[in-house]
């Protein structure tokens, strides 16, 4: 689970470097100047798809109280609560704070 955390965006990162370099150097001349093109455009959308991805996650996250890490999530490890019980009013924030997000998240797509 460590790696996973540690490594994914790394590697990610590093991946997506190696790509937009390889294919902005002279030794891609076999790779069709279209799907050249395509590729080198599609890189920035994808390190943005990352990004808010994972401010998504995050923002999950703090709705639900579970999964702080996106590996958490993919494995399936949770969190234990300490609490013996939750107050009506943080539930209705919570229920509040979620729609609105919600909304917002509606409104911007």
């Amino acid at each position: 689970m460590v790696l996973l955390h540690v490594l994914t965006p790394y590697l990610l990162r590093r991946g997506l470097d190696w790509l937009e370099k390889y294919l902005r150097s002279h030794n891609s001349q076999e790779i069709p100047l279209d799907t050249r093109d395509f590729l080198l455009k599609s890189i920035p959308v994808v390190r943005s798809f990352v990004l808010y991805g994972h401010r998504l996650h995050m923002a999950v996250f703090y709705m639900r109280g579970m999964f702080y890490h996106i590996a958490k999530r993919i494995s399936g490890v949770q969190y234990v609560s300490a609490t013996l019980y939750h107050s009506v009013f943080t539930t209705k924030i919570y229920n509040v704070l979620e729609r609105s997000v919600y909304i917002v998240s509606k409104r911007l797509s």
